[in-house]
């Protein structure tokens, strides 16, 4: 086997010595690899066992990386949604399309965004109010999506 018929791989651009020290054994994993990413529509095709699942290879300055797959993230994400509970009306809200008419409702925004961005914390989060007002929103976009 020689690296041309690794089309995938050849197409990462590596130096010759990251082509040599990865071998073609791991270039022949990573072609397969490349070649079930190509068919992915859903990060379904990540083997459920393998050490890289949800990666992706890839080259950064001439060397080879794995790389998160927004695919098989997003996958995951809907997965753990499905498993909340949460009405699938949910799933997609962020604070962009999230639309504040009162007072209130701006400063709750105000209050989630200093929240997310002082996490990790000790500390968790309360939110109440009135039926309506999008305490459901706020506590949905927060499943990591903010």
């Amino acid at each position: 086997m020689r690296l041309t018929d690794l089309p995938r791989v050849a197409e990462l651009d590596l130096d010759t010595d990251e082509i040599v020290a990865a071998g073609l054994a791991q270039l022949s994993f990573f072609e397969r690899r490349l070649a079930d990413c190509e068919r992915c529509v859903n990060g379904a095709l990540c083997s459920k066992h393998s050490p890289r699942k949800g990666q992706i290879p890839a080259s950064k300055n001439g060397k080879l990386v794995m790389l998160p797959c927004g695919k098989f993230e997003e996958a995951m994400t809907r997965k753990l949604l499905q498993l909340s509970g949460l009405r699938k009306r949910f799933w997609d809200c962020t604070l962009e399309n999230y639309l504040p008419e009162t007072r209130e409702q701006k400063a709750a925004v105000k209050k989630i965004q200093n929240f997310v961005h002082s996490l990790p914390g000790e500390r968790g989060l309360l939110i109440s109010g009135p039926v309506g007002t999008g305490k459901t929103h706020l506590a949905a976009l927060l499943s990591g999506r903010a």
